[in-house]
């Protein structure tokens, strides 16, 4: 560093300001020592015969020393010496220390970085389940979208009819008849499937001796598959079967356009209570047991906290049910195809799709009546959340 350099003139400069303090510091120390006995004597030899003045209790040198540095040191520094102890900072800071405060203002420093490393992991991590759900779900959901709008049979390539396919369906009764079996089907099964599992949840929320031996019980067919229910029940409802024999009758349940869909959704009743008890009993057992109680000392009977505590609580839960209800209703094929075959006015809208795909060989057609069922069970969860939130 060369001898004009402004570092060196400022350093040298503090220097020069600083010294003479110390000499003002050494001067003010010397002065506060204790004086001898013979300057005592002198003074008192000059100034005794001309007045006498009352004798003061005069302070020690040491103590007037610490004194003197005590009011030193709590002065406040001059100009001068501020400037120079700003210059000696900014001597002190380095270029490294400019680096490291520009690498801390970097977009991936601080909680924001962290976070988007966090999100960049998770993402990794889930990018499996990702691209499986694009290939198996959103890709087959798109390509029955196009093909909706073509004529295609599975022989021939496919030819563009555009809106063709809807209006075909729209005028055939066939398709018609399988939209009102699939509705009678999730009204007559569903509705008091919920209701059924509503009133057995609220049965067996207590700590009552074997409830969670019942709860499995109910919940057991639900872990069966349909296939297997179904084969049960077919044996059940036969001319011969259990059923008849235990009622003393002899009702067609198969083969009866009056009695085979009360007997597809008695085993359909059978199969869906345990499934929505589970989620029931979830409901309940988390609404806080202080309102119950709250409401049992203000006088309020079981009816009334049902009434007025558990049933408002328990409604989120209520529509979440009821929409799950509705959407396996709707997806309903293997009970028809297994205990009567569509036939009896059984054929639901996922059978009519099968046939229409598979034995007529329209794969357009079917995949139009995929794409309004999927419209339609748009339309109606939208209604119910959208119910649910005009009630809370």
């Amino acid at each position: 560093m060369s001898a004009g350099s402004p570092t060196s003139t400022s350093s040298s400069r503090c220097r020069a300001g600083s010294s003479p303090r110390r000499r003002r510091t050494s001067r003010s120390s010397t002065s506060g020592r204790r004086p001898t006995s013979r300057a005592r004597s002198t003074r008192s030899a000059r100034t005794g015969a001309r007045y006498r003045t009352p004798s003061r209790p005069r302070s020690s040198g040491r103590s007037s020393t610490a004194s003197h540095r005590r009011r030193a040191s709590k002065r406040r520094p001059s100009r001068s010496t501020r400037a120079c102890r700003a210059s000696r900072m900014a001597l002190t800071r380095t270029a490294p220390d400019r680096a490291g405060g520009e690498r801390a203002r970097l977009p991936g420093a601080g909680r924001a970085g962290w976070r988007r490393r966090r999100d960049a992991v998770g993402l990794v991590f889930a990018l499996p389940a990702l691209v499986l759900f694009a290939a198996f779900a959103i890709y087959p959901m798109l390509r029955v979208f196009q093909l909706s709008l073509y004529d295609y049979n599975l022989t021939s390539p496919p030819v563009w009819v555009g809106l063709d396919n809807f209006r075909f369906l729209f005028g055939d009764e066939r398709f018609l008849a399988s939209l009102g079996a699939s509705l009678f089907y999730v009204a007559v099964t569903y509705g008091p499937a919920v209701l059924l599992a509503l009133i057995l949840a609220l049965g067996l929320n207590t700590r009552m001796h074997g409830s969670a031996f019942v709860r499995l019980l109910y919940f057991a067919p639900v872990a069966t598959s349909w296939v297997a229910v179904s084969v049960i029940w077919r044996l059940v409802l036969q001319p011969e079967g259990l059923l008849n024999q235990t009622l003393n009758t002899d009702i067609p349940w198969l083969t009866s356009s009056t009695w085979a869909k009360w007997a597809i959704a008695i085993a359909a009743i059978w199969k869906e209570v345990g499934f929505f008890l589970i989620i029931f009993l979830a409901g309940l057992q988390n609404i806080p047991k202080d309102l119950q109680e709250a409401a049992a000392l203000d006088g309020a009977g079981s009816l009334r906290r049902l009434r007025y505590v558990t049933l408002p609580l328990l409604k989120p839960i209520t529509v979440v049910v009821l929409v799950m209800a509705v959407i396996r209703g709707f997806q309903s094929f293997s009970p028809q195809v297994v205990l009567t075959g569509g036939s009896f006015g059984t054929e639901v809208i996922n059978l009519f799709v099968y046939k229409t795909a598979f034995a007529s060989a329209r794969m357009g057609r079917a995949s139009a009546v995929a794409v309004l069922m999927f419209i339609l069970l748009l339309m109606v969860t939208f209604v119910q959340l959208r119910a649910l939130r005009r009630s809370a």
